[in-house]
């Protein structure tokens, strides 16, 4: 995915969720380019891994030469269900301008234990505690979707790929 930000007070937003599974693979390149003073751009991708699965996200920020003013932010989360599972992320920023505000980052993890032990204390069922936390932490992307039927569409499908997820005690 490429954006070019050609016009004083542009703006993009991309936001991406993967959950994958199985020998699943999925592979996310993006470019921003911001090409002139005062645009914004937030990029913000987060990932759940099971299984053997692998993730490969990829983002470029690019700030021009004279693209002063540019607020850029960008990010990708990733939570890893399986040993097997692997995420490959690079985030990247590229600025040949002054007066911008950029950030990036990344975050790989896995389940906290204390929080499924919090959850199964009070009588959650392991498989029940465990798919609450991966689908709080996917919510937050799903919530961003402005259409309400596709909002639910997405749920769904979440919840149909955490049907698969492995139980680990």
């Amino acid at each position: 995915l490429n954006c070019d930000l050609l016009a004083q007070g542009a703006e993009s937003i991309l936001d991406g969720l993967y959950a994958l599974g199985g020998n699943s693979i999925v592979d996310n390149h993006t470019l921003v380019s911001h090409r002139v003073p005062r645009t914004s751009s937030k990029e913000y991708f987060k990932g759940v891994l099971d299984g053997r699965s692998r993730a490969i996200f990829n983002g470029k920020v690019f700030v021009a030469e004279g693209a002063d003013g540019t607020d850029a932010q960008q990010a990708n989360h990733n939570l890893l269900l399986s040993d097997k599972a692997e995420i490959d992320t690079k985030p990247e920023l590229e600025i040949y301008a002054d007066d911008v505000k950029c950030a990036h980052g990344a975050t790989v993890g896995q389940m906290d234990p204390k929080q499924q032990f919090y959850l199964q204390s009070r009588g959650i069922p392991a498989a029940e505690a465990r798919t609450m936390l991966i689908e709080a932490f996917a919510q937050e992307m799903i919530d961003r979707v402005a259409d309400e039927e596709l909002r639910e569409y997405l749920a769904d499908k979440l919840g149909d790929s955490l049907a698969h997820v492995e139980v680990i005690s």
